[in-house]
């Protein structure tokens, strides 16, 4: 062979025409097969960041190898060129762009009967239109990829019930939402996959705390909990112990709430989680303004804040803000009050899906949960 995947990348990257290197290949004794496998090799290392993701020169090894595969009638490596065209696209930001390639690739899988083929590229339009925000076309795609696979292995369709669930969560269909995240922990506690376990456990708590059915959802959530500490996630265990307290909170039990926030705390200082300190004392300021401590209330939020403000967690300081202004403007505290109203309405949120921080939509849904268990609280005129 005259060259090797690498040098391939080399040469197109440089311009090298992709019908050289394969004219090149065929005269070395290549076969169609093995060129079009190595070919789109050569098109997936110029798009890896290893090599610098060089994707104009992928785009002219796909478009040729598309060309090629047409001409010879060669419908399976049409499909998967389709699939890495879509990729590509997708790399670029050019999502409608990259639905076409992708659906287009589905066309032929359903033709050829490839089941698996079929499943990855409904799944992969249907994130990409969840991204969009299209989300009952991402419903539509992502339950398509999920009844494909049941045909081929049911314990492969975790990814796809897990995003169903999410998709539905984010539609207000909470029973829906609850029983595809019922369903993936089945599998997922079959498989031993502790992470999606969580996932599962917490966001059916969160479906069930929707429904009103807060004493499961507590449940659910201490059972988050308990997954996250057999595996030493001391931050995961402490959000999860967070929010089985706002549950609690809903329910009247505050002293019980507390106690989670202050464990919450305990694990954060523990592994040294900042993050995990400041909500947990957000949380206790909260719990403190419904027991009447109003000194432990400001120590709580004041030391929250000033850690959200140092790290740059501008959303969750928005809700700790907005939270301390009841607070203020409840027990009169005016001069401070103005301080604080200042500072919230200064604050863009980060509309961005960071690891720890919530979408800009979940953090004013926060904000009028709280504002909830303050009224049931009966603490000042929320």
């Amino acid at each position: 062979m005259p060259f090797n995947v690498s040098d391939a990348v080399f040469l197109v990257s440089r311009g090298t025409d992709p019908r050289r290197i394969m004219e090149k290949l065929e005269e070395s004794g290549m076969d169609w097969e093995s060129l079009s496998e190595f070919m789109l090799s050569v098109a997936s290392y110029c798009m890896s960041p290893g090599y610098g993701r060089r994707l104009d020169a992928a785009e002219r090894v796909l478009r040729v190898m598309l060309e090629y595969s047409r001409e010879k009638g060669d419908r399976k490596t049409e499909s998967d060129c389709l699939k890495e065209m879509g990729r590509l696209f997708l790399e670029r930001g050019r999502m409608s762009d990259a639905i076409e390639f992708y659906s287009e690739a589905a066309r032929i899988g359903e033709e050829l009967r490839d089941d698996r083929g079929q499943s990855l590229v409904h799944s992969e339009i249907g994130e990409i239109l969840w991204l969009m925000g299209d989300l009952e076309g991402a419903l539509r795609h992502t339950r398509r990829s999920y009844e494909i696979l049941l045909n081929v292995e049911r314990e492969a369709v975790l990814e796809d019930l897990v995003r169903m669930g999410t998709i539905l969560f984010e539609l207000r269909r909470y029973e829906e939402a609850y029983r595809r995240y019922q369903e993936a922990l089945r599998i997922a506690e079959k498989l031993e996959d502790f992470e999606i376990q969580c996932v599962c456990l917490w966001e059916s708590g969160s479906a069930l705390k929707r429904m009103g059915r807060l004493e499961e959802a507590l449940e659910s959530l201490l059972g988050a909990a308990a997954v996250k500490r057999g595996v030493s996630d001391t931050l995961g265990e402490a959000l999860c112990r967070v929010e089985a307290g706002n549950v609690l909170l809903l329910l009247g039990r505050t002293e019980e709430a507390l106690e989670q926030f202050n464990t919450a705390l305990r694990l954060s200082k523990k592994g040294g989680e900042q993050f995990g300190i400041a909500v947990a004392l957000f949380h206790i300021g909260v719990s403190k303004i419904i027991l009447g401590n109003d000194k432990g209330v400001v120590e709580a939020f004041e030391r929250s804040m000033r850690i959200f403000r140092k790290r740059l967690s501008y959303n969750w300081l928005a809700v700790a803000l907005n939270t301390y202004l009841y607070y203020l403007f409840s027990v009169g505290e005016r001069a401070r009050a103005e301080e604080i109203s200042k500072e919230a309405s200064g604050i863009v949120v980060d509309d961005r899906l960071d690891e720890m921080v919530e979408r800009s939509r979940v953090i004013h849904e926060k904000i009028e949960e709280l504002r909830r268990i303050l009224k049931a609280g009966r603490v000042g005129e929320f």
